[in-house]
C-alpha cells in the first residue's frame, strides 16, 4: 500500500517539466492500457501542446509519470 506521492516541477528557458512520483504498487503499461481512455487523454491532450509524456515503473513499487513541455517554437 502507498502511502506518499511527491510532485517535482523544473522550469527552464526551453521547458517546463512535471514529474509525479508515488511508492504505490505500480502497474504494468499493458495495450489494454494504452487503449484506455484515461491513457488516451493523457497523451492527446501532451500531442496537442507538443508535450513528452514518460512513464517509469519502479522494480518493486511506486511509478513515476513525466511531463515535459517545450516552451520554444
Amino acid at each position: 500500500k502507498g502511502d506518499t506521492i511527491e510532485v517535482q516541477t523544473q522550469w527552464t528557458h526551453e521547458q517546463f517539466t512535471v514529474l509525479v512520483r508515488d511508492n504505490g504498487t505500480g502497474f504494468t503499461l499493458t495495450d489494454d492500457v494504452r487503449k484506455g481512455v484515461g491513457w488516451w487523454n493523457i497523451t492527446h491532450r501532451a500531442s496537442r501542446i507538443n508535450a513528452k509524456v514518460k512513464i517509469h515503473n519502479g522494480e518493486t513499487k511506486g511509478s513515476s509519470i513525466e511531463l515535459t513541455v517545450p516552451l520554444t517554437a
